[in-house]
């Protein structure tokens, strides 16, 4: 259960990254991306469904395979593969956070347009640094764990207990942290979820909250009378706030 944990854990944390770039190029623009913003979604969580079911089926493997050498080998080659599956997916996702960035700079020093203001606050600043600390934290503890598998269970990089806190406690802990305490709900509006009913936006996330503080609602925060825009990306209604 220990190996499992330790191995599937982290997997979970990948995912609340991966959630993230689809939000980020609908707000600054999607047509800088090479692909629809919904395909990041689905390209990115669908593979790392894939490294988790790799590192969960070696982990159990190998967690119970006590003097049966064969099957020890076999859970930690697929713990392997599930591991380099999720650096290949990092390193993808990376590279087309880059390409878009890269992008859409360059389009904007020719033609430029204007910037939602939510994207200029402190607190959207701090949630892209907060971000980028929470990623590479991710791919270093990912990197890391290949050569500490490949020397087998008993090898002298997987007895390093301080190397081991440092390459995988520590970078596991500092992207929690990043992704709490710079969480998207209050640094990035754009990925709270609404409250609806039905197809009908009562309140915003920061709106209920504002408005259980005051007790009262202000013109933007009145209820919507009519339907929701149906969003082309996900094919849901609420809006471009809805996950």
């Amino acid at each position: 259960m220990q190996v499992c944990c330790l191995i599937m854990g982290p997997a979970w944390l990948a995912i609340g990254i991966y959630l993230t770039l689809k939000h980020i190029v609908k707000a600054y623009g999607p047509q800088y991306s090479y692909i629809r913003p919904k395909y990041y979604t689905w390209l990115f969580i669908i593979s790392d469904f894939g490294s988790l079911s790799l590192q969960a089926a070696g982990g159990g493997l190998a967690s119970g395979a006590e003097n049966k050498p064969d099957q020890m080998t076999l859970g930690n080659n697929l713990a392997i593969a599930g591991i380099v599956l999720q650096v290949v997916t990092l390193a993808v996702f990376a590279g087309l956070g880059g390409l878009y960035f890269s992008r859409r700079y360059k389009h904007q020093k020719i033609e430029p347009q204007p910037t939602d203001p939510q994207l200029q606050t402190k607190a959207f600043k701090f949630f892209l640094g907060a971000l980028a600390i929470a990623f590479t934290t991710m791919f270093i503890r990912c990197v890391y764990r290949i050569p500490e598998l490949s020397g087998g269970w008993s090898s002298e990089l997987m007895m390093d207990e301080g190397l081991f806190i440092a390459l995988d406690n520590v970078m596991v802990l500092t992207t929690m942290i990043e992704l709490t305490v710079f969480h998207p709900g209050w640094c990035f509006p754009a990925m709270a979820r609404p409250i609806m009913i039905g197809k009908r936006q009562i309140l915003g996330v920061r709106e209920a909250e504002r408005v259980s503080q005051t007790g009262s609602k202000t013109e933007p925060d009145m209820i919507t009378s009519g339907p929701m825009e149906k969003d082309k990306d996900s094919g849901n209604f609420g809006g471009p706030n809805s996950v």
